[in-house]
C-alpha cells in the first residue's frame, strides 16, 4: 500500500506541472485547430485547463486539512466529502476537453461539438437575465444569439447526418446529447476504472442533498483510505490531461525544461523516502486512464 503522503505529494506537484504547461501553450501553433473561425475555440481548451487546474488544487486543500474554529478551540478536518465533489468536476471538465478537442478528427463534428456546447449554455442562461434590472433587453438579445447558434449548427454536414431523433435531441437539450459512458468511450478511458456505476454511486450522491450524501459524509469525513482514493483518482486525472497536453500541443521540450527547472530530486526524495521518474512516472499513471 502506497503511502497517503506520497499521493499527497503526487497531487501537488502534478497540479503544477499541469499549470506550468498550460501557460506554455501556443495557440498559433495549436494541432486542433480547425478551419472555422471562431476565434475562442482555441482558447476556449486553455480555459477548461486551467478549470480543472484549479479543482485539483482545492482538491489538494481539502484533502490537506481545514482548520475551524469553534469556541476559541481549533478543529482539523478532511473535507473528503467537498473534495469527491470536486473530483466529478475534474472528470466532467477532462470528458469536456476530449468532446470538443479530441475524440474527433472531423473539422465539421469539432464545429458542432463546440457550437452545440454554447449554444447549451445559452439555454440555461436563456431565463438568467430576468432577475436583472434590463432583464427583457438581455433576454431578447440572449435569444437572438441562441437562434443565431442553431441556424449554425442546422448547416453542418455532421447535424445533417444525425438522425431526426438525434437531431431534434441535440436542439432541445444539447447536455443529453452525448451520455457520460458514450463520452468516456470515445475519449478512450478504461470503463474498469472510471465506471458509470462509480460516477453515479459515489462522485454524483455528494453533489446532492439525498440520504445517501449525508450517510456518506459521517462514514468518509475523516476516512484516509477514501481521503487516499480521492488523491489517486485526482493525480489519474491530472496525469491523463498532462500527456494530453504535451501529446497534442507538441510540448515535449517544454516538460522537459519544466520538470528540469523546477523539480529538485533531492527535495522530493527527502519528501517521499524513494527516487522517482517523474516524466515515466506521469506516462505510467496517464496509461491507467486510457486504453492502449
Amino acid at each position: 500500500m502506497i503511502k497517503l503522503d506520497l499521493y499527497m505529494v503526487k497531487l501537488d506537484l502534478y497540479i503544477g506541472i499541469l499549470g506550468s504547461l498550460i501557460i506554455e501553450i501556443d495557440f498559433d501553433k495549436a494541432v486542433t485547430k480547425p478551419r472555422f473561425s471562431e476565434k475562442r475555440y482555441n482558447e476556449t481548451f486553455k480555459d477548461l485547463s486551467v478549470k480543472f487546474a484549479y479543482h485539483g488544487s482545492s482538491i489538494f486543500t481539502l484533502l490537506h486539512g481545514l482548520n475551524l474554529n469553534e469556541n476559541g478551540d481549533t478543529n482539523r478536518i478532511d473535507d473528503n466529502c467537498s473534495a469527491a465533489i470536486l473530483l466529478r468536476a475534474q472528470l466532467e471538465c477532462l470528458l469536456m476537453l476530449h468532446h470538443i478537442y479530441l475524440n474527433t478528427e472531423n473539422d465539421d463534428e469539432k464545429e458542432l461539438r463546440y457550437y452545440a456546447w454554447i449554444y447549451s449554455a445559452m439555454l440555461d442562461q436563456k431565463n438568467i437575465s430576468l432577475l436583472f434590472e434590463e432583464g427583457e433587453k438581455i433576454k431578447e438579445k440572449n435569444e437572438r444569439e441562441i437562434c443565431k447558434f442553431k441556424d449554425s449548427i442546422k448547416k453542418l454536414d455532421s447535424f445533417n447526418k444525425l438522425s431526426c431523433k438525434e437531431q431534434k435531441r441535440l436542439l432541445s437539450n444539447p447536455r443529453s446529447f452525448k451520455s457520460l459512458k458514450k463520452k468516456m468511450e470515445e475519449a478512450g478511458f478504461r470503463l474498469s476504472f472510471w465506471s458509470d456505476k462509480v460516477y453515479k454511486t459515489y462522485l454524483c450522491d455528494h453533489a446532492h442533498s439525498g440520504l445517501t450524501s449525508v450517510a456518506t459524509l459521517k462514514r468518509h469525513q475523516n476516512d484516509k483510505n477514501v481521503k487516499r482514493d480521492i488523491a489517486m483518482c485526482s493525480i489519474t486525472l491530472t496525469c491523463g490531461l498532462i500527456q494530453r497536453i504535451v501529446d497534442t500541443f507538441k510540448l515535449e521540450a517544454e516538460l522537459e525544461a519544466e520538470l528540469e527547472a523546477k523539480i529538485e530530486k533531492a527535495e522530493l526524495e527527502a519528501k517521499i523516502e524513494k527516487a522517482i521518474d517523474i516524466k515515466s512516472d506521469i506516462k505510467e499513471i496517464a496509461d491507467r486512464l486510457y486504453n492502449q
